[in-house]
């Protein structure tokens, strides 16, 4: 016993160690492994690079005296009837998209900066958590100062969007007038009608996100809901004593919260781009794989489920020789219920678990197949303890002389799988974004929790469950880290087909380049050039695109910040009513209260640290690549064709662009490669620390099925990341050959 309470403490000890830091830390970091920020950095030079190429096509002494024909209705974007003159327009809109994108991005960091610096909203918030007058006072002020630097991060992410969104649709507007000059449709109506139909996906968009916004707030009020419900029914069930129990379970209902708030949020993704079947060369807008039960509410609860099927495992075979705990089994309906027992405690938090899970309509929606195996889970656990129970009941009456130990056996060989298929669940959700790979959540205030004692029933259970945490969180971070690395080779194999665009280009004859060629369908080297471009700027627009549906979520996570753990924790310490009257090892109703608002905020907190992260690093790329690769655009299209030094000039420009696009990819290829190195380094250390101390806690029987939770969720991240679409693979598909000969079609 003295060994185990010895392990107990060392357990103990390290988790309520955890700090604020190393929580935000891990949150962001599990951001990062799914917020490709590579991705929007080399969209931009790939358009800097095709839309210069495009100038240079554009000047050939054949195509820079098209003149082009308005649409039916006349155009929406361009000011222009020559092509040369309308890529330039477009230029110069890019030139101001950047430049919005790159001010907008200096503020997003400034926000970050302010509510999230030494003395920001957010610290603000945690020492006002530390004083009850202090925050009937400046709580609500403080939160709703946070909810407006979060809204105006929304805001300023929507602006950039829709500068990006103009540019496009400018550059198709271009392409699909030009086409229609060249004979390639057979009416000019079709450019208006997909116009009009963009126009009406945007607004049906628009109300779609704004409902969805609304129901994916109302959906982590539920999840708060059931969490509070939870906790006031385990203050009344939970043994005297039992304070690993105690401990675990309120950590357990703050994990849950948790996670509830990171699947809402992630939720709100899969409303964002719509695509219309409008015809057009383009699938930069369409939606990367995601994972197929990525907000299954069964993740939520698997850690509070955890910590009940962990009790339940160790009252089965924490008696004599493994035996069946008969001293806190017998009891079980004896007792009052002022001293429930830990069987009381299983049975009456499952069927809670259960009436909260299921189908019923006011409940959360479940319908994949993590949710069908919590519930199958709870429905055996359930049944096991409806076993034990009335086995027990036939021997205290004497209607038994003992309970067959075959029986017993298999008690516990059920309990054990039930256990195990929760911890699957637990460790599956360890890998989704912003889970903080199971690290577990900080505490208020260490000092008011529970102490360890020697009389302590539920030692055991902590103690099993505490170091499958950190198995769980140690096999996470290692899957995690070399899934990024997967992700960050495909990016640096992506951008390495760049060359390869390079070289097209570099043999694009702009002297003899056409809009249309011979072939029927005609290609076209500019036609080609054009559409290339077209598809990379869609690419840099569903980054942008990206960027504000991470914003929205924060967005969302904080306005249900505000409106619930905020409202009703200051409602508690107004009223008084409720704060005293659940307990849980010492740990009252307020206090978990507040530990949730805690949780919510730091989970801001890790947000926006990724927030930071993307604008600083975007705005660093602006300033040292994007701005003077546009400078370089701007000259590009200012050959005269009847200058003597025309060729000469025409390829000097070339050879500028290609070493400026080079240039720019191989800096981002380094940083791509730096960054990876870095956060590689941090989860190395994070998986030694964990090593280092559960060498020193015993081992569980539950690591392998840890691990192959961890593989299969690894399997499913490696394909979706093989299943990414590649933008400069899609750009150099696009581009067409040179055509060397004069018999080609011109423009007439």
């Amino acid at each position: 016993m003295d060994n185990q309470l010895e392990a107990y403490n060392r357990a103990r000890k390290d988790e309520i160690a955890r700090s604020a830091p190393a929580f935000v830390q891990d949150v962001s970091d599990s951001l990062i492994l799914q917020q490709n920020w590579g991705d929007l950095l080399s969209a931009a030079p790939l358009s800097l690079s095709l839309l210069g190429a495009c100038q240079i096509a554009a000047s050939s002494p054949k195509a820079a005296s098209v003149i082009l024909e308005p649409p039916q209705g006349g155009f929406k974007y361009l000011k222009y009837k020559t092509l040369q003159a309308n890529l330039t327009q477009l230029g110069n809109f890019g030139r101001s998209s950047f430049l919005e994108a790159e001010r907008r991005m200096d503020k997003l960091m400034m926000h970050a900066k302010y509510m999230f610096g030494s003395r920001g909203v957010a610290n603000e918030i945690i020492s006002l958590l530390c004083d009850e007058e202090a925050a009937k006072k400046g709580l609500h002020v403080q939160m709703l100062t946070l909810k407006k630097g979060a809204d105006d991060c929304a805001k300023d992410a929507k602006a950039i969007e829709m500068k990006f969104e103009q540019w496009l649709e400018m550059a198709y507007e271009l392409e699909e007038t030009a086409e229609d000059n060249a004979g390639d449709y057979a009416g000019k109506e079709k450019e208006t009608d997909i116009l009009k139909e963009i126009e009406a996906i945007k607004l049906n968009e628009a109300e779609k996100i704004k409902n969805e916004r609304e129901k994916i707030v109302g959906n982590m009020q539920k999840v708060l809901d059931t969490t509070e419900e939870a906790f006031k029914q385990a203050s009344k069930n939970i043994p005297t004593g039992w304070n690993g129990l105690a401990l675990h379970i309120v950590k357990g209902y703050n994990e849950t919260i948790m996670s509830g708030m990171n699947g809402c949020t992630q939720a709100l993704k899969s409303v964002f781009g719509v695509v219309a079947e409008t015809g057009r060369e383009s699938a930069g807008t369409q939606k990367p794989p995601v994972h197929p039960d990525a907000n299954d509410p069964a993740f939520h609860r698997a850690g509070e489920l955890c910590v009940i099927l962990s009790t339940l495992v160790q009252i089965l075979t924490g008696g004599e020789d493994g035996g069946l705990d008969l001293d806190t089994i017998m009891n079980f309906k004896q007792t009052s219920d002022s001293q429930p027992t830990g069987l009381t405690f299983c049975r009456t938090s499952l069927k809670l678990m259960m009436d909260q899970t299921g189908l019923n309509p006011t409940t959360w929606h479940l319908a994949g197949a993590p949710s069908k195996t919590l519930q199958n889970v709870i429905r055996e656990s359930l049944r096991i303890i409806g076993n034990v129970s009335s086995a027990v009941e036939r021997f205290r009456n004497l209607k038994a002389k003992e309970i067959d130990q075959h029986q017993i056996k298999e008690w516990q060989s059920r309990a054990s799988k039930a256990y195990e298929q929760a911890l699957a669940l637990k460790a599956r959700g360890a890998m989704m974004p912003g889970s903080g790979s199971g690290g577990g959540v900080p505490f208020l205030d260490p000092d008011m929790l529970p102490k360890p004692t020697k009389s302590d029933s539920s030692a055991s259970a902590f103690l099993s469950d505490a170091v499958n945490n950190l198995k769980i969180s140690q096999s996470a971070l290692k899957a995690a880290g070399d899934n990024y690395s997967t992700s960050t080779d495909k990016f640096l194999e992506s951008t390495a087909k760049f060359h390869d665009i390079q070289n097209q280009l570099d043999k694009l004859n702009a002297q003899k380049a056409t809009f249309v060629g011979a072939l029927s369908p005609p290609p076209g080297e500019i036609r080609g050039v054009l559409r290339a471009s077209i598809r990379a700027l869609s690419d840099l627009k569903a980054q942008i695109s990206a960027i504000l549906q991470f914003f929205q979520g924060v967005s969302a996570m904080v306005e249900f910040v505000v409106e619930n753990p905020c409202k009703r924790l200051l409602d508690t310490l107004h009223s008084g009513i409720e704060g005293e009257g659940h307990q849980i090892a010492g740990i009252s109703y307020t206090e978990f209260q507040k530990q949730t608002l805690l949780t919510s905020t730091l989970m801001v907190r890790g947000y926006f640290s990724v927030v930071f992260d993307i604008a600083k690093v975007y705005t660093e790329v602006s300033r040292k690549h994007i701005m003077p690769g546009m400078n370089l655009m701007d000259r590009l299209g200012l050959t005269d064709p009847a200058d003597p030094d025309y060729a000469t000039e025409l390829e000097r420009k070339k050879i500028a662009l290609r070493d400026y696009s080079s240039k720019a990819m191989a800096d981002i290829q380094e940083l791509a490669g730096r960054r990876q190195f870095e956060l590689k380094a941090r989860l190395s250390q994070k998986i030694e620390k964990i090593a280092d101390t559960t060498k020193f806690l015993p081992p569980t029987p539950q690591t392998q099925v840890i691990k192959d939770a961890i593989a299969e969720e690894k399997r499913v991240d490696e394909e979706n990341i093989a299943k990414k679409p590649s933008s400069m693979a899609a750009s150099e598909r696009l581009l067409m050959p040179d055509i060397d000969d004069d018999s080609s079609t011109l423009w007439s």
